[in-house]
């Protein structure tokens, strides 16, 4: 018999298959199932393609999932759509026992490998979410890119990098590496090729432009002050999405909190003010056990009332190191 988590981020979805021992038996990436990218007929076509895909690849048929998560983007945000989203994924999982969450969820728990503390993500997007002692959850940030939202995530790194270029191109700010770097990295014969390239080729896509946190990511390696500068204001950007759960709950003691997504793969450059920014509050900055997919198979393993044991830790851990 097997569990299947489903991680839905703002750029890719992530389907893990396992054994109920805890053997992850496959995996696959498709696009992001983010509703209000996608479309609620996207969501379900990508949900069904890949569950198709899953159950064509690993040999196994529909009725040996006993459980499913599905950690969807979005999903909570907006209260009139809820319905309409678990209709959705319901039509794509057929007649899979599941349940559904926000992808907070499935990052705490992966994080954690429990159902209390406080975890932030920074992918394409942020949001951060905590669940006190007595169960309490509360959520902050993911307040959508368009108007500024999404602090410290890699979107937001992005539109900031694209705007330190704007301003080293016309003598707002003095050149450093970052200005060579982007004309180089992108092929720019003018500058504003970043116009032709990310707005009108592109369409303003967010997917795309979040891509573009990387290079800050090299910049801030080779010591480009700017670049290090951002990295700096994003840390405390997603730190401020932990003070704002840390008062709104209620936490008798120390409280473990961790992350997930890929702006984190930075580490020092995002850690340090990260940490710095919270120095003054009763936390501790733990490093995430699993990332968010297997935080979607813990949680699929409680859909299918399987107890999620040491053992089961253990194997998932081995399958990782394998």
């Amino acid at each position: 018999m097997y569990i299947l988590g489903i991680d839905g981020g703002g750029t890719k979805t992530k389907f893990t298959l396992v054994q109920t021992d805890g053997t992850i038996i496959h995996e696959l990436i498709t696009p992001t199932i983010h509703y209000l990218q996608v479309g609620l007929e996207g969501l379900h076509d990508t949900l069904k393609a890949g569950l198709e895909n899953v159950i064509h690849d690993s040999g196994i048929s529909l009725n040996e999932i006993k459980g499913c998560f599905v950690g969807c983007p979005g999903y909570g945000n907006i209260a009139e759509d809820m319905q309409l989203i678990e209709a959705s994924i319901a039509r794509a999982l057929a007649d899979i026992p599941h349940a559904i969450g926000n992808d907070t969820d499935n990052a705490l728990a992966g994080s954690l490998t429990d159902d209390h503390g406080i975890c932030v993500i920074a992918g394409t997007g942020s949001i951060g979410l905590g669940i006190d002692d007595n169960g309490n959850r509360y959520t902050s940030g993911g307040w959508y890119y368009t108007f500024g939202g999404d602090e410290g995530s890699a979107a937001w790194i992005a539109q900031h990098y694209m705007q330190l270029f704007t301003k080293q191109s016309d003598g707002r700010l003095p050149r450093t590496e970052l200005y060579e770097y982007m004309k180089q990295k992108h092929s720019f014969k003018e500058d504003s090729d970043l116009i032709q390239k990310f707005v009108i080729e592109h369409g303003d896509n967010r997917t795309i432009i979040a891509q573009l946190a990387t290079d800050i990511g090299v910049l801030a390696k080779i010591g480009d002050p700017y670049a290090i500068a951002l990295f700096e204001e994003a840390g405390i950007e997603l730190a401020s999405l932990v003070r704002s759960i840390y008062s709104n709950l209620n936490f008798e003691d120390t409280v473990r909190v961790s992350y997930a997504g890929g702006v984190f793969n930075s580490g020092v450059f995002i850690l340090d003010p990260f940490k710095e920014a919270l120095s003054d509050l009763n936390v501790e900055i733990v490093a995430p056990v699993f990332e968010p997919s297997l935080g979607s198979v813990i949680l699929g393993f409680k859909t299918a009332s399987i107890s999620v044991t040491p053992q089961i830790i253990y194997n998932l851990k081995q399958s990782i190191a394998n």
